[in-house]
This record gives C-alpha cells, sequence and structure tokens, in this order.
C-alpha cells in the first residue's frame, strides 16, 4: 500500500510538471485514498502490537511501570497484554476527563512532566510569575473579589447581628479548557536509539513549545489592556507608587520586549549609575526599583513603530492559568509526509486556558525607543 502511495504521488507531480492539471486532479481523489487506507491502518496499530497470550497475573500487572510501557508504545514495539491494558486505561482516563477522544493519544509520564515544570523554574519565563490553578474539569468558574474592590470587616458587639455593611463586588469568572498542539517530526534512527536520548530529545522540545505556548498566553491577554504612554522613568515611577494599588505594587514586575530592555539598561540616575541592577538574591534577575524585569523575544512580543511594550504590575493577580496537567503524545510514521520521508511524526497536546481575574492590577505601558 505505501509503494502504491509514493508511487501515486509521483505521478501526480510529474502531471502537475506537464501542466495536466485536470489529470493531476483525477489521481488525487485515488491517492486520498490511499491515503485514508494507510491512516485507518496506523490508527490499528495498537491492536497489532498487542501479543494476546501473554498473560500475566493480576499482581505482577500493578508492578508494571507505566514509563516503560509509554516508551514501548511510542517506539512501535510490541506489548504484552497486561501493558496494553494499562496503556488503555490511562487512555480512557484521559478521554473521560479531557474530551480527548480515542485520537487523544498516550499521557506523558508524570516524572517527565515534573522534569519540564522543574527546568522552567530555573528560566526568566512568565508562567513563573503567574498564578496557575490545577484543574480535573474541561470547564468552571472562580468567584472572586479583585483587590480594589475588596470591603473591610465592620465592627459589632457581641449578642449583635453580623453586619451587612456594604455588598463585595464578587466577579464570576468562567473557564474552558482549550486543546493546544504541534507536530514534532524526529528521524527514524533516533526512533531506534536508547530511550533515554530520545525522551531526552522529546523533553527538549516540549519544555521550549510549552515556554512559547505560555507565553504567548499571557502576553495575548495582557495586551486586552488599553495602553498608556510612558515618556521617562518618571513615569515608571508614577505607575508603581501611584496608579497600582500599593498591596499589587509589592508583587509587581516589569515585562518588556527586547527593545524595551535595552531601553531600560541604558538608563542612569543623576550619579551615572545603572537604574537596571542584578538583584541580590539572584544575580540573573534584573531589577528596577526591586522589581524583576522580564524580557520577551521581539518576535513574540514586537515593538508597533518606536512604540515598546511595557506591561507593570502584578501579573499573578492580573490572571490565571486552568491548567489540566495532562501531556499527551501520539507518533505515526505513515500519516502526513511522514512515510516518505522516513521519519515519525510526533503529535504533542497540551490542556488549559487562561482568564483575566483582575484588569486593575497591570498597567500596560508603551514606552518610545
Amino acid at each position: 500500500m505505501f509503494e502504491k502511495l509514493n508511487t501515486k504521488k509521483a505521478e501526480i507531480e510529474a502531471l502537475i510538471d506537464e501542466g495536466k492539471v485536470k489529470e493531476a486532479k483525477d489521481l488525487l481523489v485515488e491517492y486520498e485514498a490511499l491515503k485514508e487506507q494507510a491512516e485507518l491502518k496506523n490508527k490499528l496499530e495498537l491492536e497489532d502490537r498487542i501479543d494476546i497470550p501473554d498473560d500475566l497475573p493480576k499482581d505482577k500487572k500493578d508492578k508494571i511501570e507505566y514509563n516503560d510501557i509509554f516508551i514501548k508504545a511510542f517506539k512501535g514495539k510490541k506489548l504484552s497484554t497486561a501493558e496494553a491494558e494499562v496503556l488503555e486505561q490511562y487512555k480512557a482516563a484521559l478521554s473521560s476527563t479531557t474530551g480527548a477522544g480515542e485520537d487523544g493519544g498516550y499521557i506523558i509520564p508524570q516524572d517527565i512532566q515534573t522534569a519540564i515544570k522543574e527546568l522552567k523554574r530555573d528560566l526568566p519565563i512568565l508562567e513563573n510569575y503567574m498564578n496557575i490553578e490545577p484543574v480535573s474539569t474541561l470547564s468552571g468558574s472562580r468567584v472572586v473579589e479583585k483587590y480594589a474592590d475588596i470591603i473591610p470587616f465592620v465592627a459589632f458587639a457581641e449578642g449583635d447581628d453580623v453586619p451587612g455593611a456594604s455588598t463585595p463586588q464578587f466577579v464570576n469568572v468562567p473557564y474552558t479548557i482549550t486543546d493546544k498542539g504541534g507536530i514534532l517530526p524526529v528521524p527514524n534512527n533516533l526512533m531506534s536509539d536508547t530511550d533515554q536520548n530520545l525522551m531526552a530529545y522529546l523533553k527538549k522540545w516540549l519544555l521550549r513549545k510549552s515556554i512559547t505556548t505560555r507565553n504567548s498566553m499571557i502576553v495575548t491577554k495582557l495586551k486586552t489592556l488599553v495602553p498608556v504612554a510612558i515618556a521617562d522613568f518618571d513615569d515608571i515611577k508614577e505607575v508603581l507608587n501611584v496608579t497600582l494599588d500599593p498591596m499589587l505594587a509589592a508583587g509587581a514586575i516589569i515585562i518588556t520586549n527586547q527593545d524595551g530592555y535595552n531601553y531600560l539598561d541604558t538608563l542612569r540616575d543623576a550619579d551615572g549609575n545603572y537604574i537596571l541592577k542584578a538583584d541580590v538574591t539572584n544575580a540573573k534577575v534584573k531589577v528596577i526599583e526591586g522589581k524583576p524585569v522580564v524580557t520577551i523575544s521581539n518576535k513574540q512580543l514586537p515593538t508597533v513603530a518606536t512604540k515598546a511594550p511595557l506591561f507593570m504590575g502584578d501579573i499573578k493577580e492580573f490572571a490565571t492559568i486552568f491548567d489540566r496537567e495532562q501531556m499527551s503524545i501520539l507518533a505515526t510514521n505513515i500519516g502526513g509526509t511522514a512515510f516518505s520521508k522516513n521519519r515519525t511524526d510526533v503529535r504533542a497536546i497540551v490542556r488549559d486556558t487562561i482568564e483575566i481575574i483582575d484588569a486593575d492590577a497591570v498597567v500596560y505601558g508603551e514606552l518610545t525607543v
């Protein structure tokens, strides 16, 4: 079937080169039918790998490590009945709680997900300053009272009813988990490499994708705010000292792009000393007025004309990331262009969302650079 698929593709390309568009379209119908057959065969691949006669007692089944099963399935190796059972249990859990369906893939082992989180903690990324709430459902809501609207308790005498005081301003924040995914082409020689090398390669890719995705989610929400002009360092101080509530300013950070960081890095005080300094507790972190400065790539957070973005505030109070805490993964060497290019395409899916909690917690400044 696969030889026919490649042959048919070559015939279509030849017809296109000859300018025979109608004939190429006719052959394309046949090609798509063959491709669909190949993809259906790939979906049945797991059942083909199950070794029915190899049935283990229940006590031994319980001792099977999911990590080992995951790697075997990921590499396309034959699974025992007990191993396939464990894998299907994880897949069933994924489908029932996330709505991912039968093609949701294999849940990435917890130790890999944990390792990715630990690597993130050492990097200057926005996620480390966010409020992240693990959730177990696809949708829900949270009732919150914003800092600016918090009403103090009212004194009352013993025996009296608790006074109603003014009605607090609560806000209902609904959330719906969304799927986000990407494709990683993996050379087939790496798929046959050691488990450690393959997992290291996969972990590195997932780390980069996860950081870029989370940064993009957060920046998108920040840019919904109305921008204000920032002319100089005094304007930055005014935002931190006056515009932001003191409780929010206490946990504030400054987020900018490379252009904005370059501007801040050249600011000097009256004595000629640079204003941007290294944090005394962490030399890798730069601070202004004690507030950490986090830099995002110009590609992800571009300067528009001569206006560089400068977000100042407590993003932990600004928004919450609702995290399903499940990465799933599925590999194929048949679908798409994987077969013709002698590689395996790996599809990874993460499930989360972000919602604004308190828009007053951050000020969106535009700095002329």
